[in-house]
């Protein structure tokens, strides 16, 4: 399964690979939340996440991880990068 992803960074498509666990989660976001505009809305209605809020996500999300090295931060960037060349 692959998503397509139009209009990304540089205003180019993408052609991203999704694993049937993540399929299986996104599925069950959608049928809960039913998204208009954007699959993540941001916190004002019909605009998508910030920058920022996507680091803040992440950033608190390595805090709950236990056994993980504070020198094991990985920007969003490096997400992007590894499903694009990965």
């Amino acid at each position: 399964m692959v998503v397509n992803i139009k209009a990304a960074k540089g205003k180019k498509d993408r052609i991203v690979p999704l694993s049937p666990t993540t399929l299986k989660h996104l599925r069950a976001y959608f049928k809960e939340y039913k998204p208009k505009v954007f699959f993540f809305k941001g916190q004002y209605s019909g605009e998508p996440y910030s920058t920022r809020s996507i680091q803040l996500i992440l950033a608190a999300a390595k805090k709950r991880q236990r056994g993980i090295s504070p020198a094991a931060y990985m920007p969003p960037l490096v997400l992007v990068c590894s499903l694009a060349f990965g």
